[in-house]
């Protein structure tokens, strides 16, 4: 989609990627929000600038993630949906669950999944299993 001057495209990017830089004559700069551009020869070739923003939000991102996992456990979405219809009673059936000393499952394991690992077993002493099949079996 052409914005005059600017360009925006859905990832993945790559079925437009070099179509783009050959025929974008304008074209100064590509900058991509993920981790991966597999076109930046021809970029470079073109003159064209390719930035990344890679690992800019980790930390809040892992935050949020240990956010949710944590009202998940402790069942506050239930208990929120509850009060607001006016069920006071439903505190009766709360029972606290702590997350201390439970085991984490975790896929992936990149930027985030090993931020978020860290802050879980660091601050809840949770041991961390991971599956990621870009890691090597160790």
């Amino acid at each position: 989609m052409a914005v005059r001057g600017y360009v925006f495209l859905p990832q993945p990017i790559e079925e437009y990627a070099v179509r783009l830089i050959y025929e974008a004559d304008e074209l100064l700069i590509v900058s991509l929000p993920g981790a991966e551009y597999d076109n930046v020869e021809a970029a470079t070739e073109r003159g064209v600038v390719v930035t990344s923003s890679i690992g800019v939000n980790t930390k809040s991102v892992a935050e949020h993630t240990v956010t949710l996992m944590l009202a998940l456990f402790k069942w506050l979405f239930l208990l929120d949906r509850e009060l607001r219809a006016g069920n006071f009673r439903v505190r009766y059936k709360n029972h606290p669950r702590d997350v201390k000393n439970k085991v984490l499952g975790l896929v992936g394991f990149s930027k985030i999944g090993t931020t978020v690992a860290s802050m879980c077993s660091q601050a809840f002493r949770m041991r961390v299993q991971v599956y990621d099949p870009y890691l090597p079996d160790e």
